[in-house]
């Protein structure tokens, strides 16, 4: 059969008819989707800087030892104030029968039960600083165990729930360079000027920084005066880890000449309860730290980054028995 040109119009005519009335029948299925989109756009409205204050979330969570309850940080921001406020809230781990803890105008923190889950330590701002408090589970009975006048960081149990370590900064005595003049009475001076002498003398969010060193310190559980345990012009701390039968604290540091000016290095050490005995578990080059013992006081786990200059460190996971022999690296495979 030949195909003329009179053939060939009418296929292209009904080709275009079948597209128009395909399309047509597109346009009609989602048509109700297009409308019902606008309408939700036209409700809805972009986020904005103000939308911030109106968010809560949830942070720290700490599930109990028997493994039925969760106790985290509720944070919100407070539009009159402009900072973030945080609240101690239980929930079981089944998400049912959520109820606030500990919920006052002052922020608490860092909630960590104690090995045998009858009590909740945490921290909590005070009218003079910052106060580390204990609730007892059954009673629901409240203590302050400790005011201190820094803020402390790193709340940990001993496993015999005597003992609670953290960390704290305590503040550098130093000399200025030279004594500035005294003003006379009922003069207005400018600020005086100001002498920085460590690489580490600003923060953001904080702006500049009191000279202070960060040290580890223990308090008796059921309140008593903290006795620090470190000592010298280096910071100590980070995730605080206690050994099988509590007489010591695992930890990081850099305890070098010239620490300050090497943010890449640190070694795993550990200090005694009783006398403050030092010992350096890690000597490798590069930063080792996160340490954390086994349940059965065998082995220490960590996190190592090799401090190589390139532009990206990865962290490896380490195994070591607990005087630092027999190191293996878990994944060092790992991108």
């Amino acid at each position: 059969m030949a195909i003329t040109p009179t053939a060939v119009r009418k296929y292209k005519l009904r080709n275009t008819e079948f597209e128009s009335f395909m399309m047509k029948r597109y346009l009609l299925a989602i048509l109700p989707l297009l409308l019902s989109s606008m309408a939700l756009a036209a409700q809805s409205k972009l986020f904005s800087a103000d939308d911030v204050f109106e968010l809560e979330y949830a942070n720290d969570p700490r599930i109990s030892p028997d493994g039925s309850q969760i106790v985290y940080e509720r944070r919100s921001n407070d539009i009159m104030a402009d900072e973030t406020r945080s609240n101690l809230w239980l929930i079981d781990t089944d998400g049912r029968r959520q109820r606030p803890l500990v919920s006052a105008t002052r922020s608490a923190s860092s909630p960590r039960w104690s090995a045998d889950g009858g009590r909740i330590a945490y921290l909590r701002s005070t009218d003079t600083g910052s106060g580390i408090f204990v609730r007892w589970m059954d009673t629901g009975v409240t203590a302050l165990v400790a005011n201190l006048q820094e803020a402390p960081a790193d709340l940990s149990w001993s496993p015999d729930g005597r003992w609670l370590a953290f960390v704290m900064p305590v503040p550098k005595k130093t000399e200025p360079i030279a004594k500035s003049r005294e003003k006379p009475a009922g003069a207005t001076w400018s600020e005086p000027v100001k002498v920085i002498e460590s690489p580490h003398y600003r923060r953001d969010g904080q702006g500049f920084l009191e000279p202070a060193y960060k040290h580890i310190f223990v308090v008796p559980a059921d309140g008593g005066t903290p006795r620090q345990l470190t000592s010298g012009d280096f910071d100590h701390g980070g995730r605080l880890s206690w050994t099988h039968d509590g007489s010591s604290i695992v930890f990081s540091a850099n305890r070098h000449d010239g620490w300050e000016l090497e943010s890449g290095e640190s070694d795993i050490f550990s200090v005694a309860v009783d006398d403050g005995t030092l010992i350096q578990v890690t000597t490798r080059q590069g930063g080792e730290e996160s340490p954390v013992v086994s349940p059965n006081g065998r082995y220490i786990a960590y996190l190592s980054n090799a401090n190589r200059m390139v532009p990206y460190n990865g962290r490896v996971v380490h195994v070591m028995n607990v005087d630092g022999s027999d190191d293996q690296a878990l994944t060092a495979d790992l991108d």
